[in-house]
């Protein structure tokens, strides 16, 4: 009795995989590429003013795509995070502007530039911030780049300013 409901159960299972076609088999419409090498610039890692210290935080994350495997353009998507910390509770607005720039894998061209325009403001009551605590601004931001560039080999640079 076991033996054959086993047989039943794999025909069951043989016959609906043959005979149907597969709701998960669509295609995709990303092509998910090998990201180049990322570097954080040294001096472009940290902003320190009179009222506030910022800090790229290096625990960020960049993913590369293409829409389909025969586009001209590479997509680049940067989540990264923003330390900050007060030194006075006088001025809790800032801007910044995030930077990435592409040079060529030996280091000796830049090729590309692009300035991302930030602000950082306090959204809580200002009663609440202590100076010194630390508190992280989460933001992400998109570069767009040709293909023929990327498969030239690029190295990516990023900081704040």
């Amino acid at each position: 009795m076991q033996k054959s409901l086993i047989l039943v159960i794999l025909s069951v299972f043989l016959f609906t995989s043959c005979g149907f076609k597969n709701p998960l088999s669509k295609t995709s419409n990303v092509a998910y590429i090998d990201c180049p090498k990322t570097l954080i610039l040294a001096p472009a890692s940290k902003i320190i003013d009179d009222h506030i210290t910022l800090n790229l935080n290096k625990n960020y994350s960049m993913t590369c795509y293409s829409s389909n495997l025969n586009s001209s353009d590479v997509f680049f998507d940067f989540d990264y995070v923003i330390d900050s910390s007060y030194n006075d509770v006088t001025n809790l607005s800032r801007n910044f502007n995030f930077i990435v720039f592409i040079t060529n894998k030996s280091e000796s061209e830049k090729i590309y530039e692009e300035t991302f325009i930030k602000n950082i403001e306090i959204k809580e009551n200002s009663d609440d911030i202590l100076i010194n605590d630390v508190i992280k601004y989460p933001f992400s931001d998109q570069l767009t780049i040709d293909k023929s560039i990327y498969d030239k080999g690029i190295k990516i640079f990023i900081g704040i300013l």
